[in-house]
Formats: structure tokens, C-alpha cells, sequence
């Protein structure tokens, strides 16, 4: 296997290198302030190009990570007019959004979590939920 960058793959690398190197000082590293402009990051990210180079045009880009499941999820199994409503701002950065998950006894840690869902043997397009969320 190779693994070198193919001539494409080094241009978009230089392309990158060159972008990061213009935005040093321009977001902060840590602390508040970081996280109060993460979505301007990303913002500036998606707009350079470098956010979402696979995921289909329509919808923009891949999410940012902390967005991954949700993104992937309404992407999935929402319906076209979700997905056109809500997917562009969660990819673009222009919306903030949050998930969560918790369960009497869990909290928010994912491990004990209890609650299942199986396909109805009846109805091929419904599931069964044993458990509850809160």
C-alpha cells in the first residue's frame, strides 16, 4: 500500500497548512473564550473549505464532532423537510445545538443506560421501547 499523498491530496495539504498558519491569534486556545467561539471556528472552517468534504452538497458539511450523532441521525431518519430545516445551521456552525441522554439511574453517563427498542414483529415501521428517558 502507498501511503503518500497523491498530487491532489499535497495541494489540499499545503492549501490547509497555509490556512492555519494565517489564523494563529485569530481564535482562542482554551479556557471561556474558547469555548464561546467554537462555533465561530467552525464557522470559519466550513466557509475556508475545510469543514465537510464529504458530506452531500444540499445539506453542506459533516458536522463538527461534538454534533456527529445528531447530524447523523436527522440525516438518516428525518424527513426531507427536517433535514433542509435543521441540518444546514447544525453543519454550518450558525446554530448551536446540544444532545443529551439520561435515564432514572444513569445521569448522563451512556454505560448503564437500560432503555431498549425493538422492531414490532407486526409493524415493520415501528419499534418498542422497554425503559424511559428524562
Amino acid at each position: 500500500m502507498d501511503y503518500r499523498d497523491s498530487p491532489a491530496e499535497a495541494a489540499f495539504r499545503g492549501r490547509l497548512r497555509a490556512w492555519l498558519a494565517g489564523q494563529t491569534g485569530k481564535f482562542p486556545t482554551s479556557g471561556d473564550e474558547y469555548r464561546a467561539r467554537q462555533g465561530d471556528w467552525h464557522q470559519a472552517l466550513h466557509a475556508a473549505g475545510f469543514s465537510g468534504l464529504s458530506w452531500p452538497e444540499e445539506y453542506g458539511a459533516p458536522a463538527r464532532a461534538s454534533l456527529g450523532y445528531l447530524v447523523q441521525g436527522l440525516g438518516r431518519h428525518g424527513s426531507e423537510a427536517l433535514r433542509r430545516r435543521f441540518l444546514p445551521g447544525m453543519i454550518d456552525g450558525t446554530e448551536r445545538w446540544c444532545q443529551g441522554f439520561s435515564e432514572p439511574g444513569a445521569g448522563s453517563d451512556l454505560a448503564p443506560l437500560t432503555t431498549t427498542a425493538t422492531r414490532d414483529a407486526d409493524d415493520h415501521g415501528t419499534y418498542v421501547v422497554q425503559g424511559h428517558k428524562i
